[in-house]
């Protein structure tokens, strides 16, 4: 079965019907529902995309999200932090947040190659994102 990761931008994106990419994250969506696809995020993300949501939509829409909320969670360890630092180290051009190396670790760790998002760091760092223009490589 094929897993698909789920970024924070993806996440913000489906939450806020504002967001510049909200009507393609609800299509993507729903292609992703459709065809059965095993989804999973990490808690990092979840916990990112909660703040994300509270301070640019407000508190009582990201306690909604967080409720409704019905994907897998992956828990990151000590041995992911550490694969974390040396995805940093390996793409410091990239300028990652700690939230998206410990994303491409643990995508690693579970051999994830596709991941819903619109951040670009993703593609550069060679996984296969579905976002603005569907499955880049």
């Amino acid at each position: 079965m094929r897993r698909l990761f789920i970024d924070t931008g993806a996440f913000f994106a489906l939450s806020d019907r504002s967001d510049r990419h909200h009507e393609t994250a609800v299509d993507i969506a729903r292609h992703v529902a459709a065809e059965g696809i095993q989804t999973f995020t990490t808690d990092y993300v979840v916990a990112e995309t909660y703040s994300l949501i509270m301070y640019k939509v407000g508190q009582a829409p990201a306690r909604n999200w967080l409720s409704n909320l019905e994907v897998r969670v992956e828990f990151g360890d000590t041995d992911d932090l550490d694969s974390a630092k040396a995805v940093l180290g390996t793409y410091n051009s990239l300028e990652l947040s700690l939230v998206d190396a410990l994303s491409m670790a643990i995508m690693r760790r579970t051999r994830t190659g596709q991941v819903f998002t619109f951040d670009r760091h993703f593609a550069a760092a060679g996984f296969q994102v579905l976002g603005r223009e569907g499955w880049l490589k």
